[in-house]
């Protein structure tokens, strides 16, 4: 064989690595970042869990303080959740609310006798 041929056939072979070298990275990097994001969203959801559940907790003490209450719609900022509904039928209490967190919501519904 030629020695000019070797050389570019050597080139050639060396740059043909690197590249399936760098799309492997790269792979990696963005699998990566794709856990990263499944982590990190049910992270958010179990914090909106857990701001739904303050905000039962609000709608429950407000009915225990006053016995004719209900709220439609009531945003409850400290907690970063709404109260959807909130209404008492006799003894019995249902509540619907929606709880954030970084974009991400959690619905929870309870009744209570």
């Amino acid at each position: 064989m030629n020695k000019g041929k070797r050389g570019f056939m050597a080139i050639f072979l060396v740059i043909s690595m690197m590249s399936m070298i760098l799309l492997g990275s790269l792979g990696a990097v963005a699998a990566a970042f794709g856990y990263d994001d499944q982590v990190s969203r049910r992270e958010y959801r179990l914090q909106a869990g857990l701001n739904a559940q303050s905000c039962v907790a609000v709608a429950l003490l407000s009915f225990a303080h006053d016995y004719f209450y209900s709220a439609a719609n009531q945003v409850v900022s400290d907690f970063s959740c709404t109260i959807v509904s909130a209404v008492r039928n006799g003894f019995v209490m249902s509540i619907r609310v929606i709880g954030y967190d970084n974009g991400v919501s959690e619905w929870l519904s309870t009744t209570s006798s």
